[in-house]
């Protein structure tokens, strides 16, 4: 498991990126972060097709394409 949590930004924003290495499988939970660490839920659409994007890489890169 590694995880990794970043505040940048004039208003606090911050990122939280949780990955959990499995025997098959890779998860990964990525969560943008408000003022006083609270989740927002703005961001879920823009964080979904970031995680895409790396699922996309990730397979691009293992499949040799």
């Amino acid at each position: 498991m590694l995880r990794s949590k970043k505040s940048n930004g004039l208003f606090s924003w911050g990122k939280s990126l949780i990955v959990f290495f499995g025997e098959n499988q890779i998860l990964i939970n990525l969560t943008t972060l408000g003022n006083y660490e609270t989740k927002s839920p703005l961001h879920s659409i823009s964080n979904y097709l970031k995680l895409k994007n790396i699922e996309k890489e990730f397979k691009r890169k293992t499949n040799g394409l």
